[in-house]
């Protein structure tokens, strides 16, 4: 198999010379093949990702800065190869240059390209913006990615979900019964969402135990942990709501040991400084409008709006 790498990097290089020097667009199919063939070769040979990935930064140029139209067309095809080199790699930073030139002035305007290779570099672009905990773009390319993806291709659109739904969810959108129904590798979800929607932090740890493995694969349990925050805001909320009805005049004004009786009722047992530890993050974060009274153990809540949109908290956790 190293054989066959290193003469497919050979064949690369001579395609690229000729590439550069030639006016045809015929040779542009079979570019794509090349660099498939070069990245499926190195995955089965021993340890030349690295070099895989280093052949296609240099047969790059020879597309992006092309001067024709047609050439300058397969730069997403080998942009999409690398990224698959790069993530099989976990190097995701040498992604971060790729992406600039392709997003540059320069470049051939986005919606010139293909539509297979815009939604193969969306999906990978919105899974680089969940490492790096930008989730607002993270859910703009996956759902790019995934609504631009082929009705047919059900196993792609599978694929797409398996990120963009723990994004959605941290932002506050729910997905539907029918859709993870739709897709049977996503019945890991399903309890998650539930969880979310009810918030019940016990479900919550409960459906993460459970899919653990799934998720720690996927690269998502990391992502779905942040959901807890969520769910204790959905728990306040409800509180809210009940006191809302039984006490108007004393809605927002909570007690934290109501916060600590119904996480007791859930299976969650803390104390009342943990609980105002919890109530501290969630202000903090801005999941919640309010403040809280240590001295009196209250968590005051501003009368305005005091559950704010998901998309504008904050997803650091304090110092």
């Amino acid at each position: 198999m190293d054989d066959a790498y290193a003469a497919c990097c050979l064949c690369l290089s001579a395609f690229t010379r000729d590439f550069r020097a030639s006016e045809a667009v015929w040779p542009i199919p079979l570019l794509a093949q090349l660099t498939r063939t070069l990245r499926l070769t190195a995955q089965h040979s021993s340890s030349k990702l690295t070099d895989a990935g280093s052949q296609l930064m240099k047969c790059f140029p020879a597309t992006y800065l092309a001067s024709s139209r047609e050439k300058r067309l397969a730069t997403l095809q080998v942009v999409n190869a690398a990224f698959k080199i790069y993530f099989r790699l976990n190097t995701l930073r040498l992604c971060k240059n790729m992406i600039a030139s392709v997003e540059s002035r320069n470049a051939l305007p986005f919606d010139e390209y293909s539509v297979s290779q815009k939604v193969t570099y969306k999906f990978y672009t919105g899974r680089l913006a969940v490492f790096d905990e930008d989730y607002c773009k993270a859910e703009k390319d996956l759902s790019y990615a995934f609504t631009h993806c082929h009705a047919s291709a059900v196993k792609n659109q599978g694929r797409v979900l398996r990120y963009l739904v723990p994004v959605k969810l941290l932002l506050g959108h729910l997905p539907s019964p029918a859709l993870l129904a739709r897709f049977p590798d996503l019945a890991c979800y399903a309890p998650v969402a539930t969880a979310v929607r009810t918030g019940d932090v016990r479900a919550l740890n409960a459906a993460l135990d459970d899919g653990q493995e799934e998720f720690i694969r996927a690269g998502t349990y990391l992502l779905l942990e942040k959901l807890k925050a969520g769910v204790y805001r959905t728990l306040l909320k409800r509180i809210h709501a009940m006191q809302r009805e039984r006490e108007p005049a004393k809605a927002f004004q909570l007690h934290i040991s109501l916060f600590q009786r119904a996480l007791s009722w859930l299976g969650v047992d803390m104390d009342l400084d943990e609980c105002e530890c919890v109530l501290a993050n969630l202000i903090y974060r801005k999941y919640v409008k309010g403040y809280l009274s240590h001295k009196a153990r209250v968590v005051v809540l501003s009368k305005a709006s005091p559950f704010p949109k998901l998309s504008t908290v904050s997803f650091d956790e304090p110092a």
